[in-house]
């Protein structure tokens, strides 16, 4: 009997495009993002945005990375 190969697992890119704050205090109120996602045959992508409800406490713009967006996404 053949063995089958299982279908390669999928990919996920995620990227954040744009962010739109508040420049008094730095407040990312929306983030726009993309998210590509490949099996190694087929190839899909999409494009969002979300909008964010101030928090209690600020993280600072400055230290804000696209790692942290992306999972606040």
């Amino acid at each position: 009997m053949a063995k089958t190969s299982a279908p390669p697992s999928p990919t996920a890119t995620w990227r954040i495009t744009n962010l739109e704050r508040e420049t008094a205090d730095g407040f990312v109120f929306t983030a726009h993002y993309t998210i590509d996602v490949e099996d190694g045959t087929y190839r899909a992508g999409a494009y969002g945005s979300i909008g964010f409800e101030r928090p209690e406490k600020l993280l600072p713009y400055a230290d804000l990375t696209e790692e942290i967006i992306i999972g606040w996404v």
